[in-house]
């Protein structure tokens, strides 16, 4: 027998409270990107599918964890935050 999926259920407050937290995030960071804030990359070699040798990386996380405090002072984080914690959705990762 194959392995069972677990069954998930949608949360429509999980749901919304996500997606302010990415409506803001979104609009902060293209702000922070507008002023002159730069997101790092890295440079690459190209694995052969492209005429180019290497490629640009961008170093998100990095940009993302720099910027931590900022997000966190969004107000739909405590939200998002909340709703999460009460969906129990990240436990399975903890």
């Amino acid at each position: 027998m194959g392995r069972e999926l677990p069954l998930t259920m949608h949360d429509p407050v999980l749901d919304e409270a996500l997606k302010r937290l990415a409506a803001e995030a979104s609009t902060r960071f293209t702000s922070l990107v507008a002023t002159g804030d730069e997101i790092p990359f890295d440079v690459a070699e190209n694995n052969g599918d492209s005429p180019h040798f290497y490629r640009y990386v961008p170093l998100t996380s990095r940009f993302i964890s720099a910027h931590i405090e900022e997000l966190k002072s969004l107000p739909s984080y405590g939200p998002a935050r909340g709703a999460i914690a009460s969906s129990d959705v990240a436990a399975p990762y903890l």
